[in-house]
């Protein structure tokens, strides 16, 4: 990172940061997860997901039921 020629006034610009490291190795988006895994971790149950399992919810029920008769 550069240093600034003129010095900001403001507190949040002259807060110290300690960066260590900046991960550039991301293959999705901008660098904010690794994995799809570390992404779903960090998002939660999303409606997608959600839709799958009702999905798979209704196909195993229905295999259930025809074998039953």
């Amino acid at each position: 990172l550069r240093k600034s020629l003129i010095l900001n006034p403001k507190r949040s610009h002259r807060e110290q940061i300690e960066l260590r490291f900046i991960d550039t190795s991301s293959k999705f988006g901008h660098g904010r997860f690794q994995t799809h895994e570390e992404k779903r971790i960090f998002m939660g149950p999303l409606k997608k997901h959600r839709l799958q399992e009702e999905q798979q919810l209704t196909t195993t029920a229905t295999t259930t039921q025809t074998k039953s008769t």
